[in-house]
């Protein structure tokens, strides 16, 4: 994520955020089969391995960030009346064993 966007400069902060959300995954990988047709459709469980610059992956995380943000439940005006909240995860790091 961008500077200033995200989970900001708390290092202890980012470790429970991040664990938070570890635990809320393998929770709903472990309910998946319990959810409704649609939403066991909808939901993704994917890791993608890139090939890019710096610059790249700032553009690609930005550009993502700006579709989400409409999405977003706290500040999501009149959403439909069917909608339910859903989490979202992205990473986007240099891969750690890269030379």
């Amino acid at each position: 994520m961008g500077q200033g966007r995200g989970w900001g400069h708390d290092p202890l902060g980012r470790g429970r955020q991040l664990a938070r959300a570890e635990e809320l995954t393998r929770e709903a990988r472990r309910r998946n089969d319990r959810l409704r047709p649609e939403w066991r459709s909808a939901e993704a469980y994917h890791d993608f391995g890139l090939r890019l610059t710096a610059s790249e992956l700032a553009e690609l995380t930005g550009r993502i960030d700006d579709l989400v943000r409409p999405y977003i439940a706290m500040t999501r005006r009149d959403p439909p009346d069917d909608a339910e909240v859903a989490l979202l995860r992205l990473l986007a790091f240099r891969y750690p064993e890269a030379p």
